[in-house]
């Protein structure tokens, strides 16, 4: 009867229209957004949805960047350290050419995109998303967070659709009844916190940012965390698997880690922080140490369910630092800067 119910609800949740575009690429650049999606083409679908996220607050960022005084090369610099954290977080590096391939295109070639980016008028945009229909992932509100927000409603809307399609795919439908879920990417609930995060960072509307940090607080249904004792890091960055990992695993184990990347966070500041996410204003050596620390925790532990806090909570934790971007020659030959200059490529 369990399995049928489940079976059922899915059914009715998968019929639902998502209203979605594809904002990779930009009309002023012949055949930029056929290459855009050529581009990401053999990604993962996790990853496809994020490049697409990355994509939505860049053109954000440049339809918006006279009233936010915000330069091309801010903008860009956000884009590239965005979709490297994309691969990152869902450990999909078999995608890190393509992603690399995508910062530089659109640094060679987006000046004419940035100099006719105007700011949309609101009944455009309301236009476009007309069609939007709520499927209530995890029983969220999402048409609230919709209406809420004008310039981040695209983005919104995406949110929504995300995790939707995270919630239909296989291992999210029948993970209690078959397996455990080892891949970051299929954390649906993580991936609505992430995508608030990036909402309230886009937005300056009081009323739409509030609402997202409410979502975002709403999808972590296994514990709130306090910040005098797990740290703001912590609530700010990885507050779910956190709190599923304190609620699934030995708890006394666990919860030493969370203020320990607290402390390491606070004491080492990033140089500059406005080009970054919330997760990579902090030094990847402080995430490291939180999956390792984690991994001790959690080393005697045999219940599935810890095994798959652990699964998801060491593979969103990020464990590359962004790069440089690229320069044309180190995508082609997948060689670093110091290797091409030391043999007379440099």
């Amino acid at each position: 009867m369990k399995i049928l119910l489940l079976n059922l609800l899915l059914t009715v949740a998968s019929a639902v229209q998502l209203v979605e575009h594809f904002e990779c690429g930009s009309a002023a650049v012949w055949g930029s957004v056929k290459a855009a999606q050529a581009l990401i083409t053999y990604c993962n679908y996790a990853v496809k949805d994020d490049a697409n996220l990355c994509c939505k607050e860049h053109d954000l960022c440049y339809e918006l960047h006279e009233q936010r005084n915000h330069t091309r090369e801010f903008c860009d610099a956000r884009f590239c350290n965005c979709l490297q954290d994309v691969s990152d977080r869902s450990k999909n590096y078999d995608c890190k050419f393509h992603m690399s391939a995508f910062c530089v295109a659109t640094i060679r070639f987006g000046e004419g995109s940035f100099d006719k980016a105007v700011p949309h008028i609101e009944a455009d945009i309301e236009a476009k998303f007309v069609g939007f229909e709520d499927a209530r992932p995890f029983g969220l509100d999402m048409q609230r967070l919709v209406d809420a927000c004008l310039y981040t409603k695209g983005i919104a809307v995406h949110c929504h659709n995300t995790v939707h399609t995270c919630l239909q795919s296989k291992h999210e439908r029948f993970k209690r009844l078959i397996d455990v879920v080892e891949y970051s990417y299929q954390d649906c609930r993580s991936t609505m916190h992430d995508c608030m995060q990036m909402i309230i960072e886009s937005e300056k509307d009081t009323n739409c940012s509030a609402v997202a940090r409410d979502i975002a607080m709403q999808a972590n249904t296994y514990m709130e965390l306090n910040e005098a004792r797990h740290g703001r890091s912590i609530i700010e960055t990885y507050p779910i698997v956190s709190a599923r990992l304190i609620k699934q695993c030995n708890e006394s184990n666990i919860e030493p880690c969370l203020p320990a990347f607290d402390h390491c966070a606070v004491h080492n500041p990033p140089e500059h922080p406005e080009l970054l996410n919330a997760a990579r204003k902090i030094n990847i050596e402080c995430h490291r140490q939180l999956s390792g620390c984690i991994e001790i925790a959690a080393i005697e532990e045999t219940s599935e369910d810890c095994i798959e806090a652990q699964n998801l909570a060491v593979g969103r934790i990020r464990n590359k630092d962004i790069e440089p971007v690229p320069t044309v020659l180190q995508i082609i030959t997948g060689y670093s800067s110091d290797w091409l200059e030391k043999h007379g490529w440099g």
